[in-house]
């Protein structure tokens, strides 16, 4: 197997995240599928 690579995120992309999460009533697994913020987007 391939090591995995450690994923960092910034405070303001972990606030944005539970931001929506909160305002719109979805679970963090919802707001995750959305297109446009991903559990597995990489913090830029």
């Amino acid at each position: 197997m391939g090591k995995r690579e450690t994923r960092t995120f910034t405070e303001e992309f972990k606030q944005e995240a539970i931001r929506l999460t909160e305002s719109s009533g979805r679970t963090i697994g919802q707001v995750a599928d959305d297109p446009v913020i991903g559990l597995s987007t990489p913090d830029a």
